[in-house]
C-alpha cells in the first residue's frame, strides 16, 4: 500500500523533489517513535508543503501506527478491547467484600464497575485492571501506581480511593463513586458561562496544587479526566500517567520510572510542547495542558486541533489558538491573559506552580465592587458575568509580562459622601501600577490615601506585602519573608495590616504587622479553606473574620480572632456536603457579617447579625449567589 501511494506521488513530482521526500521518509522510519516529531520539524525546516508530502507517505505506510506513540490510555484501550469477554465476566462477581453491579466506564489503566461495599453497606466504584495488563509487569506497576498516588491525595477535588485489593486473580482498586458525568460530556454541549468555567477552573487549579505539592505530576490532563458532580464539584480522575517527581518521596520512588525515556505519554490536543518532543514533563506541563481545558471551557473550541495528531502537534509547537476575547465577549482580557500564560511555549514562561495559577483565577474571579446593585441592607452582591463586564470598577488584568492592578479611587470618595449620591457618577478607572509580576488583593488605607497589596516583586519569585501612596511612584515594601504573602487588610484605625502567610506545611499563618512597618507577629494558624482567603477587620480593630478550614473532608467556616490575644470563636456552621463558607465583609457598625456561602443547593449570599456583640449570631438571611462581598459605606 505504501509502494502504491508513493509511485502516485513520484509521478507528479520533479526527480529532486521526489528524492528529499523519500530521503526525509527513510530517515524518519529509522528513528524511534518519540524522536520523529522533532526529526521531521527539523527535517522540513519550515517547508510545509514538504512535511505534508513526508507526512502522506507515512500515513500509507504498515509503520505510520507508531508514528507516534500511542498514549498510555490508547493502548489500555486496545487492550481493553481485547479483553471485553473476560471483562464482562466480572458482573455478578463479589470480589473480597464487594459485590460487581454493573460496568460504568473505562478509564486510564482500567475497566470501572460500580459495586456493593457489603462490609459498609455502601455503594463505590471499582477499577479493576483486566487480566491482559496483570500479565505485565510494567502495567501492573504503573495501575497500582495509580492507585498509590490517588490514595496519597485526600483533596475534595482529587477522586477519592478507599484501597487497593487483589482477589481471585483480580487486581482492583476501590474508588468512590461518583454522579454526574465528565467535563467532556458537558463540553459538547458548548462553551460554558463564564462564571461556571471560572468556578470549575479554580477547583481544578486548587486539587493539581495539592498533588503538585505531594510531587505527584498527572501527564494526561483532559475533559475526559475531569468529573463535575451533580453538586457542581469538581474531581479530577486517572493519575493513570502520574509521576513521581525525582526530587520527591524514597529513593526506590525516586528511582523508579515507569515510562521509557523519550516515549511520548499524554493525549494529543492537551499535551505540552515539552510532552510532544518526548521530554521530561514536570508540574508546568499539567498548567499547560490545564489551560486548553480553560481554553475549550471558555470558547466552546479545541485550543489546538488539526486534521491529524501530527498536525495538532504542529499547532502545539508553533502556533497560538485565536483570542478567546473574539470568539466570547463575555471573557474579559483579563482571564485571556491568565489562559495565554498557562498556554506559553517555554515551560519557564507558564506559571510555575498550580499554587501560583490558583492565586491568578482568585484575582480575575473576584466581585467587581461598588457598581454592583445594593439590597436594603448596603450589601453589594456580585452580579452576572454579564453585567460585571459593564459596570466592574475593580480590574485586575494579569499579563505575561506583567499585571496592571486597576484601583479606582474616585469610588471610595464617593462612598465616603454616601451611596445615595453614586447613582449618576460615571466610574473611570485609573491605572494605579504598572510593575512587573502580578499584584493582587488591594486594600485600601482608612483614609484613602494608600493601598497595601501583594506583589511578586521586579524578578516575579515570591509574593510580599507592599504599600504605596496615591500619586506616588514606587511602592514601600513591608514584608521579605521567603514565603508567601498574600491577602492584605487594612486596619479601621489604620495602625496595622493584617495578611496571610502560605506555610510549608500547607497551613495558612494570619499575621499582623504595623503599616508603617516594624516586627510582625502571628494572630493564628488556619487550615486553608475553600476559594478566597480574604480577611475583614471588625470596626472596633480587635477582631479579625477570616475563613478557615476544618479538614479536608468539613466545609470551611467563618472564625473570629482576637488580634490581641488569638482566642477564636466559630460564627458560621455551614451544611455538610458543601464547600463552606468565605468572604467575610463586616458591616461598618460591626453589627452584621456577610459572606459566600457554598451549599450543595448553589452559591449563596449570607448574613448574620448579633443582638449585642459579636459573636452570638441569632439569626440569617440568603440572597443569591456572590463570589465575593462587600459593604457600602
Amino acid at each position: 500500500m505504501a509502494a502504491e501511494g508513493a509511485e502516485g506521488r513520484r509521478t507528479g513530482m520533479n526527480p529532486q523533489r521526489w528524492h528529499q521526500v523519500e530521503q526525509i521518509y527513510n530517515s524518519v522510519l529509522e528513528r524511534n517513535p518519540a524522536e520523529r516529531i522533532a526529526f521531521l520539524e527539523k527535517a522540513c525546516a519550515g517547508d510545509e508543503a514538504l512535511r505534508k508530502e513526508v507526512e502522506s507517505l507515512l500515513a500509507c505506510n504498515d509503520e505510520a501506527e507508531v508514528f507516534i506513540e500511542s498514549p498510555a490510555m490508547e493502548e489500555a484501550a486496545q487492550a481493553l478491547a481485547e479483553d471485553n469477554e473476560d471483562r464482562n465476566n466480572l458482573v455478578g462477581r463479589t470480589l473480597l467484600h464487594y459485590s460487581l453491579l454493573e460496568r460504568i466506564g473505562e478509564g486510564g489503566m482500567g475497566v470501572v464497575y460500580r459495586a456493593h461495599d457489603n462490609h459498609l453497606n455502601r455503594e463505590v466504584a471499582i477499577k479493576v485492571l483486566p487480566d491482559i495488563f496483570a500479565q505485565d509487569p510494567q502495567r501492573l506497576a504503573r495501575f497500582e501506581r495509580e492507585a498509590r498516588a490517588v490514595a496519597a491525595l485526600s483533596h475534595p477535588n482529587i477522586l477519592g480511593i478507599h484501597d487497593l485489593c487483589g482477589a481471585d486473580g483480580v487486581t482492583f482498586a476501590v474508588m468512590e463513586l461518583l454522579d454526574g458525568e465528565t467535563l467532556r460530556a458537558t463540553l459538547d454541549e458548548g462553551a460554558l458561562p463564564v462564571r461556571k468555567a471560572i468556578d470549575y477552573a479554580m477547583q481544578m487549579a486548587q486539587g493539581l496544587a495539592a498533588a503538585h505539592e505531594r510531587g505527584i505530576v498527572h501527564r494526561d490532563l483532559k475533559p475526559e479526566n475531569v468529573f463535575i458532580t451533580k453538586e457542581a464539584r469538581v474531581k479530577i480522575l486517572d493519575f493513570g500517567l502520574a509521576k513521581l517527581r525525582r526530587d520527591t518521596g524514597s529513593a526506590e520512588e525516586a528511582s523508579t520510572s515507569l515510562t521509557r525515556p523519550g516515549a511520548l505519554m499524554g493525549t494529543v490536543g492537551y499535551m505540552s510542547p515539552e510532552q510532544v518532543r518526548g521530554q521530561e514533563a514536570d508540574a508546568r506541563s499539567d498548567i499547560f495542558a490545564f489551560g486548553a481545558i480553560l481554553y475549550e471551557m471558555l470558547s466552546g473550541r479545541r485550543a489546538f486541533q488539526g486534521n491529524s495528531e501530527a498536525d495538532t502537534i504542529s499547532a502545539i509547537l508553533k502556533e497560538d489558538p485565536p483570542a478567546i476575547t473574539h470568539l466570547h465577549k463575555r471573557v474579559s482580557s483579563a482571564i485571556e491573559r491568565v489562559v495565554r500564560r498557562c498556554l506559553e511555549k517555554n515551560p519557564g514562561e507558564r506559571f510555575q506552580s498550580a499554587r501560583d495559577l490558583s492565586f491568578a483565577l482568585e484575582a480575575v474571579s473576584s466581585d467587581s465592587g461598588t457598581s454592583a446593585p445594593t439590597d436594603k441592607h448596603g450589601i453589594v452582591a456580585s452580579r452576572s458575568a454579564p453585567e460585571v463586564a459593564q459596570t466592574r470598577w475593580l480590574t485586575w488584568a494579569i499579563a505575561t509580562a506583567g499585571v496592571l492592578l486597576v484601583v479606582v479611587g474616585i469610588t471610595y470618595w464617593i462612598n465616603r459622601r454616601g451611596a445615595t449620591e453614586i447613582t449618576d457618577v460615571p466610574l473611570i478607572p485609573v491605572p494605579f501600577t504598572t510593575y512587573p509580576g502580578m499584584e493582587l488583593g488591594p486594600s485600601f488605607s482608612p483614609d484613602g490615601n494608600q493601598v497595601a497589596f501583594a506583589w511578586n516583586g521586579e524578578k516575579e519569585d515570591n509574593f510580599d506585602i507592599y504599600i504605596k501612596q496615591i500619586g506616588s511612584e514606587s511602592p514601600r515594601r513591608l514584608t521579605t519573608d521567603p514565603l508567601r504573602d498574600s491577602n492584605p487588610a487594612w486596619s479601621p484605625d489604620g495602625r496595622s495590616i493584617a495578611f496571610v502567610r502560605v506555610l510549608d506545611s500547607g497551613m495558612h499563618s494570619l499575621m499582623l504587622i504595623p503599616a508603617n512597618g516594624g516586627r510582625e507577629r502571628q494572630v493564628a494558624n488556619l487550615l486553608k479553606p475553600y476559594g478566597s482567603r480574604w480577611l475583614s477587620w471588625h470596626p472596633s480593630a480587635k477582631w479579625l473574620a477570616a475563613s478557615a478550614g476544618n479538614s479536608m473532608d468539613v466545609p470551611s467556616v467563618i472564625i473570629l480572632l482576637s488580634v490581641d490575644t488569638g482566642e477564636r470563636r466559630q460564627l458560621t456552621f455551614p451544611p455538610k456536603g458543601g464547600l463552606g463558607d468565605t468572604n467575610a465583609a463586616f458591616s461598618p457598625d460591626g453589627r452584621s457579617l456577610a459572606f459566600s456561602r457554598f451549599t450543595l443547593e448553589g452559591n449563596l449570599l449570607s448574613t448574620i447579625r448579633s443582638a449585642l456583640s459579636l459573636p452570638g449570631c441569632l439569626k440569617g438571611r440568603k440572597s443569591s449567589m456572590p463570589r465575593g462581598v462587600k459593604y457600602t459605606t
